[in-house]
């Protein structure tokens, strides 16, 4: 679930008519990075603190959390798996709320 208070807060601080491109370079960013995971059905904890950190910038409350999870689940056990279809299913429920819901990218 979007962190809607998160986007308002976003867009206080980098300004409405930059929210548009934000939201595109955003996408971009961790649309790669999900592919990737995706594409070898694994996450280190680099890939996990990336998503993290992206996931809490853009209010992407689940995929924060499950990231967050797996990252130290890793952290603790290198050789640990994360549960990887949930991460990916978690953000494309999230970029489908997001662009379905947001007047911004409209």
């Amino acid at each position: 679930m979007i962190d809607w208070a998160r986007i308002l807060e976003l867009e206080n601080e980098m300004g409405k008519e930059e929210m548009p491109g934000l939201v595109v370079v955003f996408l971009d960013e961790i649309e790669n990075a999900v592919g990737i995971i995706e594409k070898s059905q694994s996450a280190d904890e680099g890939d996990l603190h990336f998503l993290k950190g992206c996931a809490l910038t853009f209010g992407f409350s689940s995929l924060a959390t499950l990231a967050s999870d797996g990252e130290a689940k890793v952290k603790n056990n290198p050789c640990c798996s994360v549960d990887t279809e949930r991460i990916i299913a978690a953000y494309k429920t999230e970029r489908a709320e997001l662009l379905s819901n947001c007047p911004l990218t409209c």
